[in-house]
């Protein structure tokens, strides 16, 4: 009996093929006539491989180490479980460089020269790692079951050729690499891959891959070999960097897609590559699920009522119909209105996912906030008179129109009430002699309403009253005398609120706001015409401009840089220290421009 040597790389099919032909026998009628069957050889029985080493006189554990194990659906490499459909023992992969070198060794049997490797079984594997060549794919064996694994058999029903197809130089991929170490038991690509098994990692590789080169929804049997390449090496690139790369890798999905809605499921982000792994019940997937679910809900606009891998109590938006169950509000409506606060983007007005303390905090401005009209009731006054109140700066709105939403005012019911809380006598005050209510007080005192609800307000006036009788503002009594004594007489070089404006190029209405709400301090005199008039001491208006600096200030300031200061201030995300109102613009603090505009010098 002629015997022929057994390769470190081969398979032991392929060797009892050989052994056979050499013999010449097809391998069942070889093992037939050696008391075994060439089915037990298949599957690596310990009685097949013992007689093989028996009847090659070799060592048992060369014979050991080429066999090839079978457990249900899958054949044991090297080691590792792999499913037959990620390593197809009887196709035909062949490297034409291995297959020259074959055909020259003179030192083998004629017929019996070239043998199969096992890592041409392994569908991740489409390079020859000796001599950098992609392997050509001739298909399945022509021949019945049990002789398709015959190969020397199987190679001549085959009529290949004598060139074995043609040769299409490439490099071995890091995931080729990572597929042929793992034959070897050898675990160095990274904790995500390495913790998985070898079936179920590669796979992984290739289905990531796929998506990110081809598509979300590409199905793999859409692409051929040479894509099949790419996309391992793809998702081999990402997955070896362990949970960083994976992060990396669905940031490109994220990228891919515009999250107008907050409740977009899986499949709507990663496509064919989520409903993949949605399908997987092997535990061994379980950590890759949990790390796509943390991460979308993570760095997503996801709600609670979106699903990846399962929905999360974490999850940082709110979906439309949260909006309207927990606060009662149509999402357009809210989003509006968190638009003009401010709190959303202009692009987000009409569409866009809700962050939840964004919707918490509208709600309960919503909730607290009136329309003009009646926050006028409130203070027992008409709505006219509120509108005085308005412009003289009192009572500054909680949401104005703004960042292109066209809305009207609306107030704070808690601050108005607080207001009227804060004027109410200490110590009841009954009506007395003398005491006028506020509008009588100012005609007798030639001075505004405003300017004698300021002066009550800022606890100027020792005799103030209250009529139980009446409601809000209108209950309220003051001396026309007190008023009148302490009417300032102003210096003749200190500004009306009219030049003011001017002087901050904001305009009279803004200077009033800014002074009815206490950021510029202002008296209360009489012009030449011995009419009211409120003034500002030269002295606060330039510790104002010390203290503050609105945008068309910077304008002035550093016209040559604004368009780099403005960029710097949306990107760091500088708040205004006075927020715009509807009669003021914004107000920045100067000591963070001047700041910001040294850091990008």
């Amino acid at each position: 009996m002629y015997r022929v040597p057994l390769f470190h790389d081969e398979s032991l099919t392929s060797y009892c093929s050989r052994l056979a032909a050499a013999n010449v026998k097809t391998a069942p009628d070889f093992c037939l006539d050696m008391g075994i069957r060439f089915q037990d050889v298949i599957q690596a029985t310990d009685f097949a491989v013992k007689r093989l080493a028996e009847i090659g006189d070799l060592p048992i554990e060369s014979i050991q180490r080429a066999a090839i194990g079978k457990k249900g659906d899958s054949w044991i490499v090297g080691g590792e479980a792999i499913n037959n459909k990620f390593y197809v023992r009887t196709q035909l992969r062949i490297c034409p460089r291995c297959f020259e070198e074959d055909a020259r060794a003179v030192d083998r049997m004629p017929g019996v020269r070239h043998y199969m490797r096992r890592s041409w079984s392994l569908q991740f594997v489409r390079t020859c790692p000796h001599h950098n060549c992609a392997l050509n794919d001739f298909g399945r064996s022509p021949l019945h079951a049990i002789r398709c694994h015959d190969f020397i058999d199987s190679l001549m029903a085959s009529d290949i050729g004598p060139g074995f197809g043609q040769v299409r130089p490439r490099a071995l991929s890091g995931f080729e690499r990572f597929s042929l170490d793992r034959l070897e038991g050898i675990r160095r690509h990274g904790g995500t891959l390495d913790s998985m098994p070898l079936e179920r990692a590669g796979y992984l590789c290739e289905v990531l891959g796929i998506a990110l080169l081809y598509g979300n929804n590409t199905d793999q049997a859409a692409v051929d070999e040479d894509q099949l390449w790419h996309a391992g090496e793809k998702g081999y690139q990402y997955l070896s960097r362990g949970r960083d790369g994976l992060r990396d890798a669905l940031d490109v999905f994220h990228g891919r897609l515009e999250l107008n809605k907050s409740d977009f499921g899986g499949g709507k982000l990663y496509g064919r590559f989520y409903k993949i792994l949605w399908d997987q019940r092997d535990p061994v997937w379980d950590q890759i699920k949990r790390d796509i679910h943390d991460y979308a809900f993570a760095v997503l606009p996801l709600s609670q009522t979106a699903n990846v891998f399962g929905t999360s109590k974490k999850a940082s938006h709110i979906s439309e119909t949260e909006l309207r169950t927990q606060f009662g509000l149509r999402p357009s409506h809210l989003r509006k209105m968190a638009v003009a606060l401010g709190m959303l983007d202009a692009a987000s007005a009409k569409s866009g996912a809700v962050p939840k303390d964004v919707a918490r905090k509208v709600a309960e401005i919503l909730a607290d906030s009136l329309l003009a009209k009646k926050a006028a009731g409130v203070l027992g006054i008409t709505y006219p008179k509120f509108a005085k109140y308005r412009r003289a700066g009192f009572f500054d709105p909680v949401i104005v129109p703004g960042n292109g939403v066209t809305l009207s005012e609306r107030f704070s019911k808690r601050a108005l009430e607080a207001f009227l809380e804060s004027i109410h006598p200490a110590v009841g005050s009954p009506v007395a002699e003398g005491l006028k209510p506020i509008n009588v007080a100012a005609k007798l005192a030639r001075c505004r309403d405003s300017d004698v609800l300021k002066l009550v307000h800022d606890k100027k006036l020792k005799r103030v009253g209250w009529d139980d009788g009446k409601v809000g503002l209108e209950a309220v009594l003051v001396d026309p005398e007190e008023v009148l004594a302490l009417d300032q007489p102003h210096e003749a070089e200190d500004p009306s609120l009219d030049e003011v404006g001017e002087i901050l190029n904001v305009g009279s209405d803004a200077a009033r706001s800014l002074c009815g709400s206490g950021y510029l301090p202002c008296y209360n005199g009489k012009n030449r015409y011995n009419q009211a008039t409120q003034y500002v001491r030269h002295s606060d208006i330039e510790a104002f401009r010390a203290e503050y600096i609105s945008l068309s200030e910077m304008v002035f300031e550093f016209s040559d840089r604004f368009g780099e200061l403005q960029s710097a201030i949306n990107t760091k995300r500088i708040r205004p220290s006075i927020p715009k109102a509807s009669k003021h613009p914004n107000f920045y603090r100067r000591s963070e421009i001047e700041a910001l505009m040294n850091a990008i010098a």
